[in-house]
């Protein structure tokens, strides 16, 4: 066994704890698999900036959309924007969207603040599937219909005189 397994400098009554919670943990299904055509509210979950694998000297950004109800509830699908000049058109609508504004430094968007404001947004989306060009099978094209707001907006804070019940 490795001796730099994190887990062996855990107190065992933890250890014990997290075996039983992981035993009974349910697997979701299909939870990154391709969503049916649809319109599904989800809750932007990734948000990922880094450098494309393919193009060195160009950035992609994934966003991870979360299903929060109906049958597909807990499934994540992703949508990725490489970023060059060629190809900002889906990216700055999809941002306007989600009321990030980049037009004055589009390097905003790799501040944490960004990320911050992007990430919990709930959002109505729309999938698309399309048939590959140049293999079998499809892919799925993921739209951004509109944000509804930070998940945190969503509860309202009440005082304690303003509750129906004592």
């Amino acid at each position: 066994m490795n001796s730099n397994n994190p887990f062996r400098n855990m107190d065992s009554a933890y250890q014990a704890s997290l075996n039983n919670a992981y035993k009974a943990a349910q697997v979701r299904q299909g939870s990154n698999s391709m969503l049916p055509e649809g319109k599904y509210q989800c809750a932007i979950s990734i948000f990922s900036l880094k450098p494309n694998a393919n193009y060195p000297d160009e950035l992609s950004l994934m966003l991870g959309f979360e299903v929060i109800s109906g049958d597909q509830k807990g499934v994540t699908a992703y949508k990725f924007y490489s970023i060059n000049p060629e190809n900002l058109d889906t990216l700055k609508t999809d941002m306007t969207k989600l009321g990030i504004d980049l037009t004055q430094d589009i390097t905003i968007l790799g501040e944490a603040q960004t990320a911050d404001a992007i990430l919990d947004q709930i959002v109505d989306i729309t999938v698309k599937h399309k048939k590959r060009k140049d293999k079998e099978g499809f892919y799925q094209n993921i739209y951004i219909n509109r944000s509804i707001g930070k998940a945190s907006d969503q509860f309202q804070e009440v005082d304690d005189d303003e509750l129906p019940f004592e």
